[in-house]
């Protein structure tokens, strides 16, 4: 159970705090303001939610407690943001300014490796090699940008977006392997033989 001190409020506002995993209710003065449970919201058995909740405040409830009650979270809370949905949008991206602008750039140099491949004067392996690396930069930039949480807020849903999330995990996993097998062997059946095997282990957890 945690509580928080509300300031003077001249407007409704928001309470935004990050969860993974686990179910979160909100109350002021004993009555209920939010709850929310995976199993009730949950289109995808196994997925662990991991996203932002935007807890209503009433301007009503100007410096009052809030209580807030968590259920089995896999990564406990270590920050709130209190504002309006302009005010939490804009916290988020100054926190994450620096990490944005590293996926962005990281996201364009391997769209210029993927566009090498298709150039460049080179051995098909090390051409191979370079678009494999290509592809890593540019989906592990996406999953990066979905690990910050802005895209929670244009997606809606914050089922389908942990299901992204997990999915966009899974795909620079593979691609990192690929990239990996690739570098330290040049021959592409040994590659596709490798990932068949990850494919068949490990696909079946992301259904």
């Amino acid at each position: 159970l945690l509580s928080k001190k509300l300031p003077i409020l001249n407007s409704d506002t928001y309470l935004a705090i990050k969860l993974k995993g686990g179910d979160i209710s909100a109350a002021v003065d004993g009555k209920l303001i939010y709850d929310f449970e995976q199993t009730d919201d949950s289109l995808f058995d196994g997925v662990s939610i991991n996203s932002w909740h935007l807890i209503p405040i009433d301007m009503r409830a100007s410096q009052k407690t809030v209580f807030i009650t968590i259920q089995n979270p896999i990564v406990s809370i270590n920050r709130a943001i209190l504002g309006d949905k302009n005010d939490v949008y804009l916290r988020i991206l100054k926190e994450n300014l620096y990490n944005i602008a590293a996926c962005i750039i990281t996201f364009i140099a391997g769209l210029i490796l993927m566009f090498l491949y298709k150039t460049y004067p080179r051995p098909d392996d090390t051409r191979r090699s370079a678009f494999n690396l290509g592809a890593l930069a540019v989906v592990a930039s996406i999953w990066q940008l979905f690990v910050v949480g802005l895209f929670q807020f244009f997606i809606g849903n914050r089922v389908a977006f942990s299901a992204l999330e997990n999915v966009m995990m899974f795909v620079t996993t593979v691609l990192g392997i690929k990239f990996i097998v690739s570098f330290v062997n040049k021959n592409a059946k040994c590659e596709d033989t490798f990932l068949s095997v990850f494919y068949i282990l490990f696909a079946p957890q992301m259904i």
